[in-house]
């Protein structure tokens, strides 16, 4: 067995490990996790138009860079999109 194909081998076993860490049952924490994520409303964010994108110099599969952009744009923060608030109170 030549030395790539070795290599290929041990990182193919050292990620069957690592899922197999994550193949046991669900933890409490976990279970209540997933419940309180279910109950939370989907929010829909429209984007722009693509040509309000491009004139700003967005480009289209670069989502993070848009962000990022998008951030510039706006460096007041006056647009605030989140995936899940968590009440801290």
């Amino acid at each position: 067995m030549g030395e790539a194909k070795r290599k290929t081998e041990a990182l193919r076993q050292s990620m069957l490990d690592e899922m197999h860490l994550w193949m046991g049952p669900a933890s409490d924490y976990e279970r209540k996790l997933a419940t309180e994520i279910a109950t939370i409303p989907a929010v829909t964010v429209r984007r722009p138009p693509r040509a309000a994108m491009i004139r700003h110099g967005m480009k289209p599969q670069e989502c993070h860079q848009n962000c990022i952009s998008y951030c510039q744009l706006d460096p007041e923060g006056k647009v605030d999109s989140r995936d899940w608030v968590v009440d801290s109170g």
